[in-house]
C-alpha cells in the first residue's frame, strides 16, 4: 500500500510526484525551494519529454502484446491492489495532479499552514504527520463527492476518509499497526480529519479546497473514459471491476467492501438502450449525458457501446493487429490514438490525455496521420458515418473519446 512511512521502487508518473511532493511537504523551508521541489519539474506530467517517453512506452508495451499469443488472452484492467486502495475514478483524479506539480504543491502546503491549528499532539509528536498530512489531501481530491447534499451525507463521507487514514497509518507501521494500534494517536488523526472537513472549523480549509476540487474534477471523468476505453479496446481481455460501471470514488476497505448496487447500473442501462433505439433519441441522448456528466450514465454507456462491438467483432479485438497513430501539432502529447485491424475491418482508438492541459487550449491545429484509405467511418459511440481526416477537433467534437470502425478500401 502508499501508506505513509513504506519504502516504493524508484517509478516514473504520478508516483514520482507524491514521493517527490511528499518529502518537500514534511520538509519545506520558507528561504530556498527543497530537492524535492526542483525535482517536480523532471518526472512525469511537467517534463515534455518524460511526456513523450511516457507515450512511446506504452505504445511499445501495446505492440509486444498484440504480437504475442500469449499475451493477447491477458487480462487489461486497472492493477487490482491500486483499486482497493482507491478506486479507478478516484485516481483518475489523482493522476491530473502529475500535470501541476506546482499548483499541486503550493495548495497542499497553504492547506498545511491553515490547518496546522487542529493538528493533535500525542506523545510530542503532531497527529497527522506531515507525511500522513499530505496522503489525507491527496485522497480528498480524488474522493471527495460531486455533491454533498447535507449534513448526513457529509458525515458519512468524513467516516470514510477517519477509516481511510486509520488503515493507511496501520499499514505504514510507524506511528500505529495492527499489531500494536495506538488508539490515541488515531483518535487524535481521526479528530483532524472532522475539523477540516467541518464548515465551520475548517470554512478557511474549505473555501480554498473545494475550487481547487472543482478544477481537478473536471479533469477526472476525461481520463476515466480515456481508460474505460483503452482498457476495452487494446490487446487483451478487458476486466471491469464491478461497481465501477458508474462513478465509482470508493477508498480502501470497509469502503469498496460496500455491497455492489446492480439494481441501479442495470436499470440505467435498460433506459439507456431504450432512447439508444428511439428514432429521435440519439442525439438527445448524447445532449443529455454530456450535459449531465456528473450522474456517471456516460461511463455506462461507453461501457456498453464498447462491448456491444467487441460482441460483434471478435476477431477484430482478439486477433486484431494494433498500430499506433502518431499526432502532429500544438496539442500532439495531450492524445493517444491507434488502429485495431483484422481482414477487411478497422477500428481507430482515439483518447485524450493530461486533459486539464487540453481542457484549457482546446485542440488547435492537432491532427493524426491516418493510413490512406481510411476516410469513410462509422463512429461507434454516435452511430454517425464520418469521414476522418485526422483532426482531432472534428474526430472528438461529439464526445470526449472516439471509437470509430471503418473497411479498409
Amino acid at each position: 500500500m502508499e501508506g505513509p512511512g513504506r519504502e516504493r521502487k524508484p517509478s516514473t508518473g504520478t508516483r514520482d510526484i507524491d514521493r517527490l511532493l511528499a518529502v518537500h511537504f514534511a520538509e519545506r523551508t520558507q528561504s530556498t525551494p527543497s530537492a524535492a521541489q526542483r525535482q517536480v519539474k523532471i518526472v512525469c506530467g511537467a517534463d515534455q519529454r518524460q511526456v513523450r517517453k511516457g507515450l512511446r512506452h506504452v505504445a511499445k508495451s501495446l505492440a509486444m502484446r498484440s504480437g504475442l499469443f500469449c499475451k493477447k488472452a491477458q487480462m487489461v484492467r486497472v492493477p487490482q491492489h491500486l483499486l482497493k486502495e482507491r478506486s479507478e475514478d478516484v485516481r483518475a483524479r489523482i493522476n491530473a495532479l502529475s500535470e501541476i506539480p506546482e499548483e499541486w504543491i503550493s495548495h497542499a502546503t497553504h492547506w498545511q499552514d491553515l490547518n496546522r491549528q487542529h493538528l493533535g499532539n500525542v506523545a510530542g509528536k503532531p497527529a497527522p504527520t506531515p507525511n500522513e498530512e499530505y496522503l489525507l489531501y491527496q485522497t480528498l481530491v480524488g474522493a471527495w463527492p460531486l455533491e454533498l447534499s447535507g449534513p448526513a451525507e457529509r458525515d458519512t463521507f468524513v467516516k470514510r476518509v477517519q477509516e481511510y487514514m486509520v488503515k493507511a497509518i496501520r499499514e505504514a507501521k510507524v506511528n500505529s499497526s495492527w499489531l500494536d494500534p495506538d488508539a490515541k494517536y488515531e483518535e487524535a488523526v481521526e479528530q483532524f480529519v472532522a475539523r477540516i472537513c467541518d464548515e465551520n472549523t475548517g470554512m478557511n480549509f474549505l473555501a480554498d479546497f473545494c475550487p481547487f476540487h472543482t478544477k481537478i474534477s473536471r479533469a477526472g471523468p476525461i481520463n476515466s473514459l480515456s481508460q474505460t476505453l483503452l482498457r476495452l479496446t487494446a490487446p487483451g481481455v478487458p476486466d471491469t471491476y464491478q461497481g465501477t460501471e458508474l462513478w465509482d470514488f470508493s477508498l480502501v476497505d470497509p469502503d469498496n467492501r460496500r455491497p455492489v448496487a446492480y439494481a441501479l447500473p442495470d436499470r440505467l442501462l435498460q433506459d439507456l438502450k431504450a432512447e439508444w433505439r428511439s428514432n429521435q433519441g440519439r442525439s438527445r441522448l448524447l445532449h443529455q449525458l454530456l450535459e449531465n456528466m456528473n450522474d456517471g450514465r456516460i461511463k455506462l454507456f461507453l461501457t456498453w457501446r464498447a462491448l456491444t462491438c467487441r460482441r460483434d467483432h471478435p476477431g477484430l479485438f482478439t486477433t486484431g493487429d494494433y498500430t499506433p497513430i502518431a499526432a502532429s501539432g500544438t496539442r500532439r502529447d495531450n492524445v493517444f490514438a491507434f488502429l485495431r485491424t483484422h481482414a477487411n475491418q478497422n477500428a481507430l482508438i482515439v483518447v485524450p490525455r493530461l486533459t486539464l492541459k487540453q481542457n484549457e487550449a482546446g485542440w488547435r491545429d492537432t491532427q493524426l496521420a491516418l493510413p490512406a484509405g481510411m476516410r469513410s467511418w462509422t463512429n461507434v459511440l454516435t452511430d454517425q458515418r464520418v469521414t476522418a481526416n485526422g483532426q482531432l477537433s472534428n474526430l472528438l467534437a461529439d464526445f470526449p473519446v472516439a471509437f470509430l470502425l471503418s473497411d479498409a478500401t
